[in-house]
């Protein structure tokens, strides 16, 4: 947007000294008002209407942001609403376990060292 708002500034300001240069070259020039001064004057109303269009692209600019921010703060919302039914579903309080009781069988023992201690009274 600040790249349309640059042009728009430049649009306006070459169109005033279009204007500017054109009137006081009417109202001051030595020669009568002719095709040069009607040519200037022309150069500075297609300016005026480049100007306009800058403006509108400005404004175009300024709608697509705010409706691009909209957007944002509404994913941001969703973002924040499903991370907290997310940490909800995994909270280790809300669990519900089950306990199961699971007894050892012969084939899935292994002795691997054997050690022997006591304690005297």
């Amino acid at each position: 947007m600040g790249r349309e708002e640059a042009q728009l500034d430049q649009q306006q300001m070459q169109t005033a000294i279009s204007v500017g240069a054109t009137v006081l070259g009417a109202l001051f020039g030595r020669r009568t008002i002719g095709a040069g001064t009607a040519g200037r004057a022309t150069t500075a109303a297609r300016g005026l209407g480049r100007a306009t269009r800058e403006k509108e692209d400005v404004e175009s600019a300024r709608r697509e942001l705010e409706g691009r921010r909209s957007e944002l703060a509404a994913l941001e919302r969703e973002l924040v609403e499903e991370t907290a039914a997310l940490k909800a579903k995994v909270e280790p309080a809300s669990l519900a376990l089950e306990r199961v009781e699971v007894r050892p069988r012969r084939a899935g023992v292994e002795v691997v060292r054997v050690r022997l201690a006591w304690r005297s009274g």
